[in-house]
């Protein structure tokens, strides 16, 4: 007796051979196992929205290449949707990888393009299924920081660093967040020394003789 194990979202091909060897009666079966051809064309056609994006991208329309990477991504959704159970495991790693992609794309046009909020959104989505996605951090941190939470940013910096701790390009700009935070932390403590000593002389001219 033989055991048979299918992957969820597999098509199979298959066809039974009858085979003698000696007085033992085997069946011999052979797979060819395929990804469903409407959700590998979607993916193709997404791979290239991508390859158009990056050209444009080039070219130094962020617009545009934001549109083309959005494009990439709504065929990747409407895949997923279409077709749940028809991705083989190689086409499931393909969609998972170009959707990564085409994200951290997307975030470094949104970046160059202001919509901060939109490029945290995307790298996000990147770190939830790769959260050592050292783009995703860094792009995540540059949002951060333009969005003034600076906190966030300097926490994905730093886990940037305990990642690659030979990147340099984190390692400046987490020292350059940090003095920033350091000049602007020196900057209220001095203006309340300067208020303390204004308040005290205040006190000391309103006093009786």
């Amino acid at each position: 007796r033989g055991d048979a194990i299918f992957f969820r979202g597999e098509c199979v091909e298959h066809w039974i051979s009858h085979v003698e060897r000696g007085k033992r009666s085997i069946l011999q079966v052979e797979l060819h196992l395929h990804p469903n051809k409407a959700a590998a064309e979607l993916v193709q056609q997404a791979e290239q929205s991508k390859r158009e994006g990056n050209q444009i991208h080039k070219n130094g329309d962020m617009k545009g290449a934001l549109t083309s990477y959005d494009q990439a991504i709504g065929m990747l959704i409407h895949a997923e949707r279409e077709h749940p159970t028809n991705f083989g495991a190689h086409l499931e790693v393909k969609k998972m990888s170009l959707s990564c992609a085409c994200l951290l794309n997307a975030a470094a046009c949104t970046l160059k393009l202001g919509d901060f909020q939109r490029a945290v959104d995307n790298c996000d989505a990147v770190l939830n299924f790769d959260p050592e996605s050292a783009k995703a951090l860094f792009r995540r941190a540059q949002a951060h920081e333009r969005l003034g939470n600076k906190a966030a940013a300097e926490a994905d910096l730093v886990e940037l660093l305990r990642l690659k701790p030979s990147d340099t390009a984190c390692r400046t700009a987490l020292a350059a967040l940090r003095g920033e935070s350091a000049a602007s932390e020196a900057g209220d403590a001095k203006e309340q020394r300067r208020q303390k000593s204004s308040s005290s002389r205040r006190r000391s001219s309103s006093g009786n003789d």
